[in-house]
């Protein structure tokens, strides 16, 4: 639930920002934020123990937290605020999903997320929402 608060107010904060600042300089500025509240938290020696593998799957957890964060700084550009909303609830989904995913193919390095009935049915009504939000719009024009 605080994940899904920072993430709107982080998207509503930049949509407001995007008047005033590029994409990219907001992105810069979140991840520079980001990184020193949570480097006092950080063991950065872990780094030179950890596996090959880990080291990889550490650089595509970067690149696939930095390129879509790009591409929804972009896309604000263009998009009403209200489609925000929808947009916001997708990406803990994604997430979980590429967990499972990631999981299956190398099971010894990633453990699946175990859901039960209650996330099925939220991920139900995340989707159902989203989807009930996008063909709405789409009717009314």
């Amino acid at each position: 639930a605080l994940s899904a608060c920072c993430f709107a107010s982080f998207s509503l904060s930049q949509k407001a920002l995007l008047s005033s600042m590029r994409p990219e300089t907001i992105l810069f500025w979140a991840f520079c934020i980001g990184m020193l509240l949570l480097f006092p938290l950080a063991t950065p020696s872990l780094l030179l123990k950890a596996s090959p593998t880990g080291l990889v799957l550490l650089a595509l957890a970067i690149l696939l937290t930095l390129l879509p964060f790009f591409c929804f700084g972009q896309a604000l550009r263009c998009w009403e605020t209200s489609r925000v909303g929808a947009i916001v609830a997708m990406p803990p989904l994604v997430t979980v999903f590429a967990t499972g995913l990631v999981a299956y193919l190398i099971p010894d390095h990633v453990e699946p997320e175990h859901l039960n009935t209650m996330s099925y049915v939220g991920v139900a009504l995340v989707v159902g929402g989203c989807m009930a939000g996008a063909l709405g719009r789409s009717v009314q024009h």
